[in-house]
């Protein structure tokens, strides 16, 4: 008798971010090592204002790819709740996610009651990181382009930041926090955290997992920590 191969949705926003790039390359690994389909699904985001920027005013029309998901159609979901969201309300996303009852499902860094969900560390990367900045680079002038405030990855970073800030003797200053959203499109968060900072020894962005070098309109490269 043949055995049927099983076929898993992977549900996000975009596939350009490096958030997604990373997941969608451990998955695929994960996936030739069971031995089972990948689907990807880039559906954009929920409740995006993409009126306000004409280059994608049309990219609404992705979410149709949503829709294809049904019971039935696939053997079980992975879903990057919070990157799909990051525009809109938990509520509006518990609502989003009931669409897909019946399937079985798995959370990628999310918080929603009643899912299962693989998470990774918020922490300990934000810390090593300033800690590095301040205690071997000594600099004391660092900014953060975080996530939007209904992201919960987001405010849990932005709360290691300060805090790590704090156990390394430096006060938190509120405008070297600015709030970007999770695309991986930061140009125009980097410019208004410049413009507000123009005295910046170093920055940290809430995306990746690597070191970067980052400009923004000219400037001279400034160190910068992706968490």
């Amino acid at each position: 008798m043949t055995k049927t191969r099983k076929t898993i949705g992977v549900m996000v926003g975009g596939i350009t971010d490096d958030f997604t790039r990373f997941l969608c390359k451990g998955l695929r690994e994960a996936a030739k090592e069971q031995d089972v389909n990948m689907v990807v699904l880039p559906g954009k985001f929920l409740d995006r204002d993409y009126a306000q920027n004409t280059d994608i005013m049309y990219e609404y029309q992705y979410d149709t790819l949503f829709s294809s998901v049904q019971k039935g159609r696939l053997d079980g979901i992975i879903v990057a709740a919070n990157c799909i969201g990051c525009y809109t309300t938990k509520e509006r996303m518990v609502e989003f996610m009931h669409h897909y009852d019946g399937i079985p499902c798995v959370l990628v860094s999310s918080d929603l009651e009643g899912y299962v969900n693989v998470s990774y560390d918020n922490d300990r990367g934000i810390r090593q990181g300033i800690d590095y900045l301040v205690q071997d680079l000594h600099y004391t002038k660092i900014g953060m382009v975080g996530g939007p405030k209904e992201n919960s990855d987001a405010m849990e970073r932005k709360a290691t930041f300060e805090s790590a800030l704090w156990k390394n003797g430096i006060l938190p200053q509120e405008k070297r926090y600015v709030e970007g959203d999770l695309t991986g499109n930061a140009h125009s968060a980097y410019a208004r955290l410049l413009d507000d900072n123009p005295d910046l020894e170093a920055t940290a962005r809430h995306s990746g997992a690597s070191w970067t070098p980052a400009t923004a309109r000219g400037c001279s490269a400034t160190p910068s920590l992706c968490t």
